[in-house]
């Protein structure tokens, strides 16, 4: 809306009051403002020079009364953003101040002087945020002082003021009567905490019966405390939701990474925290849920947007860090490459920000990616292309239950847009009849991803109330081995149960290429270099198939081509496959061969 334009009366009010304001009586350019607003109570630019008047007199409360009627007027009206930050910075209600100087940044976000407020006051209130590296020991004394600072945090220290004490302890009478809205501008100990970020790490620490501090709860109940309205108090009182610590972390962070309290992080979500915000470290929650194996987290924070692709300052993603733990690259890929979010959430997220309402389309995917505009879309694509030709198969695969939905056809997939060149998916038929390989020696089948996010859960300390699994117990549980008896005897039952009316998802391994000398050794022990390892969910069928047949070669390019890198560095896909009467058998009924379709399954957390 346009300001209303002004009668003589109040132009002539208007003026003197730019001259008392020029000459720094802001006292008198308030008053001659007021009257003028009297005449013509509908312009918006007395309301701002009103409010402008009252943010120098510090007058805050009806600096900001004022800047907000000249928003009703004119959401767009600029200048009033600034003011309005100002009076709410002087209300000492940091995070409102923060989001009116992003909502203006909406409006125009090349306004220099809003960018600058906004970088003041995050630099005000976050202190010393340069970025730190991993891979050059830079991080080394910031992480030491995260770690005088962690578990051994209790609830007496040197807090700066009683609302801290018990903000940590959760007593919310006590924390009430203590708060002053000063203590936003407060940090505690040696990491620089903010108020929120102590409270999330006092109901972190609350120790059980036992005196151990459990791995996580899920409410004030479990605790015996009332973190949850400390810390719905201190979002009413206008504290910064992602305001960070001196290693970068927010609040968000904290509640989910370990000891979890996901409760309360879905109150600071509710409330506006960021999940891709990112520490000194160049992280964010994503991936630090990832490396403490935390699933639950995962899940809340992909719901909620989290990307998956950003780097740290060493260039590392969520993305690959993932491939140690199955569950969690399943629900990474998912939302990754085929934008499914934990949930049954039903919003559209930009597969490049992240943002929820993405309407464009990618149609190589067939609508299964979507994209705020054209600038998400081109810079997504540089490494969507690569997945984009499968993902319309993945999609319709994705829920099968019948056949028709599981076996789309090669036109499809010749139809879908940006596939990548090594591996012309038209090309291939929808199905693959592949022979079986035997090979005289027993299958010893690791599960290295389980195995690797059993020492990386213990690495980081995050299962203190269970005693830690030794490195020789976890590879026993994550180990199988199949003789070759079993193995005959588990393709004589799924030739039985694997009908093409009810196929099963499996997954397929290709080893990285062999040298020559490994090339002998596996000729040596009864294996073929190129045979492709085979096995489904819960391990009951395991076969290979042979790889230096045509087919079998076929299936060998696909996986190499698109599969997903894995611990080892070999590939692997998910596909479904069948056995029908078509399909060779020994003298005994055991199938030689077996069908395999050719439109890769997302990814499962095998």
């Amino acid at each position: 809306m346009t300001s209303a334009a002004l009668p003589a009366a109040a132009e002539a009010l208007k003026a003197e009051g730019n001259k008392h304001f020029g000459s720094g009586d802001f006292k008198n350019a308030a008053d001659a403002y007021r009257r003028a607003i009297d005449i013509c109570p509908e312009n918006a630019v007395l309301w701002s020079n009103l409010s402008a008047a009252y943010v120098n007199l510090k007058q805050w409360a009806e600096a900001l009364q004022a800047a907000d009627a000249c928003l009703n007027l004119d959401p767009d009206f600029i200048k009033a953003f600034g003011r309005k930050a100002a009076a709410q910075s002087g209300l000492i209600r940091p995070g409102d101040a923060e989001r009116t100087l992003q909502a203006g940044l909406q409006v125009d976000p090349h306004n220099t002087f809003l960018q600058e407020e906004l970088d003041r006051l995050r630099k005000e209130d976050d202190g010393d945020q340069r970025p730190v590296r991993g891979m050059n020991g830079s991080d080394r004394p910031l992480r030491d002082m995260q770690g005088r600072t962690g578990l051994s945090m209790e609830g007496s220290p040197p807090w700066p003021s009683p609302a801290f004490k018990h903000g940590y302890s959760g007593d919310f009478e006590a924390f009430r009567a203590a708060f002053k809205p000063a203590d936003l501008q407060l940090r505690a100990l040696e990491g620089r905490l903010p108020l929120l970020n102590v409270v999330i790490s006092g109901a972190q620490r609350q120790r059980g019966a036992d005196g151990q501090i459990p791995d996580r709860t899920s409410s004030d109940a479990e605790r015996g405390t009332q973190h949850t309205q400390c810390v719905r108090l201190l979002l009413d009182a206008g504290c910064r939701v992602n305001g960070k610590d001196a290693a970068g972390w927010t609040a968000l962070a904290h509640a989910t990474a370990h000891h979890t309290v996901l409760d309360l992080a879905r109150v600071l979500l509710d409330a506006g925290a960021d999940p891709n915000l990112q520490d000194r470290y160049g992280t964010y929650p994503l991936v630090s849920a990832i490396m403490n194996a935390e699933v639950p987290s995962v899940k809340l924070l992909l719901a909620a947007g989290a990307r998956a692709d950003l780097k740290d300052n060493d260039g590392c993603t969520a993305l690959q860090i993932c491939k140690f733990h199955p569950e969690i690259q399943a629900l990474i890929h998912g939302a990754h490459f085929s934008n499914v979010r934990p949930g049954g959430s039903k919003k559209k997220e930009c597969a490049n920000c992240g943002k929820a309402g993405a309407k464009k389309a990618c149609t190589g995917c067939s609508g299964a990616v979507h994209y705020c505009n054209r600038a998400c879309q081109q810079e997504h694509w540089k490494g969507h292309k690569y997945e984009c030709g499968a993902l319309k198969a993945q999609a319709a695969a994705a829920t099968y239950t019948s056949v028709p939905n599981l076996f789309p056809t090669a036109a499809d997939a010749a139809d879908a847009g940006g596939a990548a060149a090594d591996v012309d998916l038209g090309a291939l038929p929808r199905e693959l009849r592949v022979p079986l390989f035997e090979p005289e020696g027993d299958t010893v089948l690791i599960n290295n991803q389980a195995y690797l996010a059993t020492m990386l859960s213990n690495l980081m300390n995050t299962d203190v109330s269970k005693a830690p699994v030794s490195p020789e117990e976890a590879a026993a549980r994550a180990t199988l081995t199949a003789t070759k008896h079993q193995r005959r005897q588990a393709l004589a039952a799924a030739a039985v149960a694997m009908t093409r009316d009810n196929a099963a998802k499996v997954k397929v391994q290709a080893h990285k290429p062999m040298s020559p000398q490994e090339v002998a050794a596996n000729l040596a022990s009864g294996h073929k270099p190129d045979a492709l390892l085979v096995y489904n969910a819960d391990r009951s069928l395991v076969c290979y198939l042979d790889g230096e047949t045509p087919a079998g070669g076929q299936l060998m390019q696909l996986i190499r081509s698109k599969g997903i890198v894995g611990p080892g560095g070999g590939k692997k896909a998910y596909f479904a496959c069948y056995f029908d009467d078509k399909c060779a058998r020994n003298a005994d009924g055991v199938p030689t061969e077996m069908v395999v379709t050719t439109s890769m399954l997302p990814m499962l957390p095998f």
